[in-house]
């Protein structure tokens, strides 16, 4: 097993590392993703979003693995990265402050059903 990719304001892949895990679901078995990998495409660390979620930033999605972690969809993912980008809050380096929006906007994100085939 290889490093983690470093955090940089490039776009990553953060799909691929950590793997995705596949959980069941209302009967079907969805892929979904842990804290690491929404760090990795929000361009943050674990610790980082782990404070969003105690500060009110982003609530627990859904999804729970059978140990208790909590699992993010992939269209979850992809929407809270449009919301920041959108937002101007992906890089880091800016440390804009989440607005009433993004906040109202990445609770709704992570309140949604996952999507079933």
């Amino acid at each position: 097993m290889g490093a983690p990719p470093k955090r940089s304001t490039s776009p990553v892949v953060w799909d691929t590392y950590p793997k995705p895990v596949y959980v069941e679901y209302k009967g079907q078995t969805i892929q979904a993703f842990r804290r690491g990998n929404l760090a990795l495409a929000l361009n943050r660390t674990v610790h980082t979003i782990r404070a969003m979620e105690r500060k009110g930033v982003l609530s627990h999605p859904r999804v729970k693995d059978g140990r208790g972690h909590w699992l993010y969809t992939r269209d979850q993912i992809e929407d809270l990265v449009e919301l920041a980008i959108t937002e101007n809050v992906i890089d880091p380096r800016y440390r804009n402050t989440f607005s009433q929006f993004f906040i109202e906007q990445a609770h709704q994100i992570l309140q949604r059903l996952p999507r079933l085939n």
